[in-house]
């Protein structure tokens, strides 16, 4: 889920000062590239060849989009923490399958059955595919809890904060009324985010989850655009500093940021080649 909007480069350093990925995308046409990733194993092992998989994980899926976006993070990020095997197409903006992602969005996951676009089905169909090391509870009920928070982070914390974009990290400007309306509805749906979130320590309880995966892409964005455009952090009355560092820990987050960094350089390259 990203947008399209073209971005300029003038103050495209915050990504760096900020330490963030972005859901902003440009609309290049640079050839894919694809990494296959076999999970739980070296970085030395990254291009391990299928055979070395047993015949139930040598069925590839292939993440396309790129790695400075935080809902292709979110879904990379499960993917790794699950195991499962997987490859990546490098696809920006302007260059998506149609019959993939039709509104031409990223990500969009392919797999031995067709193509699926929106993150939060892709997360359910990974679950539901490789149910080893699960990130929903078995309860129902404790199931609809966290579907519940990652879906408030999506649509109510990184939906409006994106309006904050094009000026916080891409050089733009936004009017001062779109500045005023975008910070009064954060500070009602962070209060709201705060009632559902539990950092004990994850974002939804005691244990990893699909929530985490969203929390974990989106509220560095909250964090950063919201510093940038109102001069403090909308969140820094909530534990996610700490929370972010914990998760910052973890060997599978740990190459999602190494990724992330490499890409936004990419990013930032072809868009001064323009």
């Amino acid at each position: 889920m990203t947008q399209s909007t073209q971005p300029t480069v003038q103050l495209a350093p915050n990504l760096h000062r900020a330490g963030l990925g972005t859901a902003f995308s440009d609309a290049g046409c640079a050839a894919p590239n694809t990494v296959i990733w076999v999970t739980r194993k070296p970085r030395c092992c990254r291009y391990a060849a299928a055979f070395e998989l047993s015949h139930e994980r040598s069925i590839m899926l292939t993440l396309c989009g790129f790695a400075g976006s935080n809902y292709y993070n979110k879904v990379k990020f499960a993917l790794l923490e699950k195991g499962a095997p997987f490859e990546e197409e490098l696809t920006w903006v302007g260059q998506t399958d149609p019959a993939a992602s039709p509104l031409g969005k990223v990500p969009y996951l392919q797999t031995e059955h067709g193509p699926l676009c929106e993150s939060a089905v892709m997360l359910e169909y990974i679950e539901q595919r490789y149910p080893q090391n699960p990130l929903l509870p078995a309860d129902p009920f404790a199931a609809a809890k966290v579907r519940e928070l990652a879906l408030f982070l999506d649509l109510h914390l990184e939906l409006v904060v994106r309006n904050l974009y094009p000026e916080a990290f891409f050089g733009g400007k936004i009017s001062d009324a779109t500045k005023e309306k975008t910070a009064a509805q954060l500070e009602k749906n962070i209060a709201a985010f705060a009632q559902l979130a539990q950092f004990a320590p994850f974002v939804a309880g005691e244990t990893l989850t699909v929530a985490d995966c969203a929390a974990v892409t989106h509220l560095p964005l909250v964090s950063g655009a919201t510093k940038l455009i109102y001069g403090k952090d909308f969140l820094a009355h909530l534990p996610v500093r700490d929370y972010i560092k914990m998760m910052n820990e973890r060997p599978t987050m740990q190459q999602v940021n190494a990724d992330r960094k490499a890409n936004t350089e990419l990013m930032l390259a072809r868009m001064k080649a323009r």
